[in-house]
């Protein structure tokens, strides 16, 4: 259950971030993908928590 729940964080995460910086995430980025799905992991995987993630992220900020 916990997989498929890392899963669907996972292609949310992907899917913000490719909508927010108008390019797909990159193979350098899964890195930075799958942190956020640990993180998210400790916050119950909530969507506001998902959101303030994506935003910090180094992915969001550079682009």
């Amino acid at each position: 259950m916990l997989d498929d729940k890392d899963q669907l964080v996972r292609c949310l995460t992907e899917k913000l971030l490719a909508y927010s910086t108008g390019a797909a995430p990159t193979k350098a980025d899964k890195a930075e993908v799958e942190a956020i799905v640990r993180k998210l992991r400790g916050h119950n995987y909530g969507f506001k928590s998902l959101i303030q993630e994506v935003v910090q992220s180094p992915v969001f900020q550079s682009k």
